[in-house]
């Protein structure tokens, strides 16, 4: 047989043998998860970073402290982070490996920040905990079932029946939740637990030690930071190179005084772009490798973005946010869109390097802060700097059970949005 004609059958039968993995693999999973003992001390997490981060990390944290029987098991890389790497109640198992499918399948408690507890569903134990604290907020970016793949949409399916309560932060979010893929599942209004930090002085000032440190900045330097999102479509139209570095060193220097650098971080899509963009830079300093972004938040002086979440985040703080998209005609029209017009943010919107630099320049603190009230009020957030001792509390309820899950008789949380 020629082997073009090889490559042809090969490639014919990739996908229904693919497919036919994917469903003996799941039954095999679900089999094996009906006859695995629980523990009931035991908290599974898993986040797209494959680390402990995002939500689940400040989850983890206040757990540790007030529970001394909760053992915590990450499923991701392997590795820990450093700060967790003598914390013996935490173990590290690999995405994808056996003990990911033991460990999950035992565990009285999920935690996830995307799909990835059902990416390689199995079947859920009624006497399991399945939270979903996703990793936006109010977020400017559709979640649009369009531009997805047969396999994030199979998730996503899944997660919606599996799923048995969200962690929300706003009103807007549980729009977001309702109108998705999560149109009866539970909403718990515990705020972000990624966020409480911005309500401590003594976290903020820690953490902005900690960053600097890591990324070899003194203590003199003021920080902005640069962090765009990926693309689905179009994705020339934008390069992360396009923002010009040295103008908009020169205009925060001239608005706000002082010696400037700019951290870039890159999403873990575009991540091989950002070494090219620091080499050219001296002042230019690649946090794409950091594992919180939330950390760099919390050194960042001002913030800028295109169209990721995170800018929703840093709002909370108070400190200057701005937008920078070149291919907002494009994105808009032919990528995710939006929930709602960027001019309906508190942050300047350019769409030129020139006109960013105006906008720095010419910012107005006291409109920036009275549209950054409107727009927290117009979304119904939350977030009071709690969110972590709510969701650890939730979770501390149902640790030492082994009874069937039923959110609406626990007792911890604050606030319920109705399932109707």
């Amino acid at each position: 047989m020629e082997e073009a004609t090889l490559r042809r059958i090969k490639k014919t039968m990739k996908r229904p043998l693919k497919r036919a993995d994917f469903v003996i693999g799941r039954g095999i999973r679900s089999a094996y998860t009906l006859t695995q003992a629980l523990d009931p001390y035991k908290v599974f997490v898993m986040t797209f970073q494959e680390t402990l981060t995002c939500n689940a990390r400040y989850i983890v944290e206040e757990l540790l402290r007030k529970s001394s029987q909760a053992h915590v098991v990450v499923c991701g890389t392997g590795e820990p982070l450093p700060e967790f790497a003598e914390e013996e109640r935490i173990t590290y198992v690999k995405r994808k490996s056996v003990q990911q499918i033991v460990e999950q399948a035992s565990a009285r408690v999920w935690i996830d920040n995307a799909l990835n507890c059902t990416w390689y569903p199995m079947m859920k134990k009624p006497s399991q905990l399945y939270l979903q604290t996703w990793h936006g907020s109010m977020g400017l970016k559709t979640i649009d079932a369009k531009n997805q793949t047969k396999r994030w949409l199979k998730s996503a399916r899944i997660s919606s029946h599996q799923t048995d309560a969200l962690l929300s932060n706003s009103t807007f979010e549980n729009l977001v939740f309702r109108t998705t893929f999560w149109p009866t599942t539970p909403i718990l209004m515990t705020g972000h637990a990624r966020n409480d930090m911005f309500f401590s002085t003594a976290t903020m000032q820690h953490l902005d030690a900690k960053v600097r440190n890591c990324l070899g900045i003194d203590a003199g330097t003021h920080l902005a930071l640069y962090a765009p999102t990926f693309r689905t479509t179009n994705l020339d139209a934008f390069d992360e190179a396009d923002l010009d570095y040295p103008q908009l060193k020169q205009a925060l220097e001239a608005r706000f005084g002082g010696t400037w650098n700019i951290i870039v971080r890159l999403h873990h899509r575009d991540k091989v772009n950002a070494g090219v963009i620091c080499d050219a830079y001296p002042f230019v300093v690649n946090g794409t490798a950091y594992p919180d972004i939330q950390e760099l938040m919390a050194a960042a002086e001002v913030g800028i973005t295109d169209y990721s979440s995170w800018i929703c985040d840093y709002v909370l703080t108070g400190r200057p946010g701005f937008v920078f998209a070149p291919d907002l005609a494009e994105y808009e029209k032919d990528d995710r869109g939006f929930y709602y017009p960027l001019s309906a943010t508190p942050f300047p919107v350019a769409t030129t390097n020139a006109e960013l630099a105006r906008n720095v320049k010419s910012f107005d603190a006291d409109r920036y802060a009275t549209r950054s009230a409107r727009y927290l009020a117009e979304l119904g957030c939350i977030e009071d700097g709690n969110a972590s001792r709510r969701a650890a509390d939730l979770i501390c309820e149902v640790l030492g059970a082994d009874d069937a899950i039923d959110i609406a008789s626990l007792a911890t949380y604050e606030s319920i949005v109705s399932t109707d």
